[in-house]
């Protein structure tokens, strides 16, 4: 989560956000996202993300650039080894 953090917030800055303002909104974004999923547990993640990366969205488009690139599934392959190393011992 924190090397998002760090992506994020260069974005910002590059985009011309001061480093604080940069670092608050990449925050921001996490924590929104993380509260509305604790809160709607009536619906699932996926319908979720679904809906905010809707077609023709920003967060749609960058979904698809992400797994376009492979970003998704390397992200998955990281958890799935971190869980396997975490039952392992």
């Amino acid at each position: 989560v924190q090397a998002f953090f760090e992506l994020a917030a260069a974005a910002g800055e590059q985009a011309g956000l001061s480093p604080v303002l940069a670092r608050a909104m990449a925050a921001d974004m996490t924590a929104v996202s993380a509260s509305l999923v604790k809160a709607q547990t009536d619906q699932s993640v996926a319908e979720m993300v679904g809906e905010i990366g809707s077609p023709g969205s920003y967060t749609g488009w960058g979904l698809d650039l992400l797994r376009e690139r492979g970003a998704m599934a390397a992200l998955d392959a990281a958890l799935d080894a971190v869980l396997a190393r975490l039952k392992a011992g």
